[in-house]
């Protein structure tokens, strides 16, 4: 069999800038997602390299070109002309050198004030992920600085190769999600890009949602459950309607928001998912507080999967959240060939607890929706008697 020609089944091509500190990794960080090359000599860009690379992405071959630019100031004047014409922004900082960190907010400052549109998809990215015995910035308060900037994070190893296609492949995904929607200009196309609110379409016939300070309730709600399970595939499916094949593990937390209408009121959802790691055992119980909701997921091929959400159940009530409205999602209901957790003994055991369960695909969207609004309806209920906007703690 012949190979394929990947150039002349491009469909869709993204010009990415990668920025931040000298010595962060960001060479070493394309390097490996275009040639799976690493070095451990540190070679400094000169003004700016370029590389590309083409990704499947869902089927369709998009074509990155990566602008590896600079961190010496003196060069600034060269990374400033591609922020004006990119479609997208990578940030780089190293996990292991907390300096790296805090001159992300300076970074983001020369975006906003050159870019061309401010909503345009932007990825935080920690690199040297094996050295993590060495970090000096958590996943965690990454995460508490990335998302309010509106921009997504993953830690990566250019070492290792963890997580580097998968960084780029969710930017990838995220860029084609904002040109559906009208809002990131074609390569060649120099005119601004539209600014836009986010737009999360819904069940309700009358048309999407847009996303916006303008909402009756706001509800923070949990999902919980171990290592692989699809907490993450989920939340995509639910958030962003799109499902990635690949295994990510989360580092820490990760969050995505989604507005729905409800019985006439815009209502909107802030869905947290915790990892499943035990080395994140304490920080999850932290999430806890001002949790307005907890789905509890397990996978539908592995019993030990179901048997740890009693665990999870017990956890939270003596975190004094057992008022708290729950529903357990039995996940990956689209291999049923490999099941080994029957659904009528586990809605048998969900009924003792009186906690609503039902099963769900991430991969082909069954009962997905049907799962989170459920959740959404209860808290609704819960919260009848007042008619405000809740804000979380």
């Amino acid at each position: 069999m012949e190979p394929i020609d990947l150039e002349s089944h491009v469909t869709s091509e993204i010009s990415v800038v990668v920025a931040g500190n000298q010595q962060t990794g960001k060479s070493s960080l394309i390097a490996n997602l275009c040639h799976s090359a690493f070095s451990d000599q540190y070679k400094p860009t000169v003004g700016v390299d370029y590389d590309n690379r083409i990704l499947d992405v869902d089927g369709r071959y998009i074509k990155l070109h990566l602008w590896d630019t600079s961190g010496q100031t003196s060069f600034l004047w060269v990374a400033k002309r591609h922020i004006r014409t990119a479609h997208a922004f990578v940030l780089v900082y190293d996990v292991t050198d907390a300096a790296s960190f805090r001159s992300m907010r300076d970074w983001i400052g020369l975006i906003d004030r050159v870019a061309s549109a401010r909503d345009i998809p932007k990825l935080l990215i920690g690199t040297k992920l094996d050295l993590r015995h060495k970090q000096m910035v958590s996943c965690s308060e990454a995460k508490e600085f990335a998302i309010p900037e509106g921009y997504e994070h993953i830690e990566v190893s250019s070492k290792t190769g963890k997580n580097v296609t998968a960084a780029f492949y969710i930017l990838a995904l995220e860029v084609l999600r904002y040109r559906r929607l009208g809002c990131v200009r074609k390569l060649g196309f120099l005119s601004p890009a539209v600014t836009f609110p986010d737009i999360h379409v819904h069940e309700d016939p009358e048309g999407p949602v847009q996303d916006g300070p303008e909402y009756s309730h706001l509800f923070k709600i949990l999902l919980l459950g171990q290592e692989r399970v699809g907490k993450t595939s989920l939340r995509f499916r639910f958030c962003k309607d799109y499902y990635a094949p690949g295994y990510v593990a989360t580092a820490g937390f990760d969050y995505s928001t989604r507005t729905v209408l409800m019985e006439g009121e815009r209502i909107k959802l802030q869905i947290w998912d915790v990892s499943g790691d035990p080395i994140y055992d304490q920080m999850r119980k932290g999430y806890y507080r001002g949790a307005n909701a907890f789905i509890l997921v397990y996978d539908v091929t592995d019993k030990a999967t179901f048997a740890s959400v009693e665990c999870q159940l017990k956890d939270l009530d003596m975190s004094g959240q057992s008022e708290a409205p729950k529903i357990v999602i039995g996940n990956k209901s689209d291999l049923g060939h490999k099941r080994t957790v029957d659904f009528s003994s586990a809605a048998d055991w969900a009924d003792g607890w009186r906690i609503p369960i039902i099963e769900t695909s991430a991969k082909n969207a069954a009962n997905v929706d049907s799962g989170f609004l459920k959740i959404v309806m209860a808290l609704k209920r819960q919260l009848a008697p007042w008619n405000k906007i809740y804000q979380l703690s």
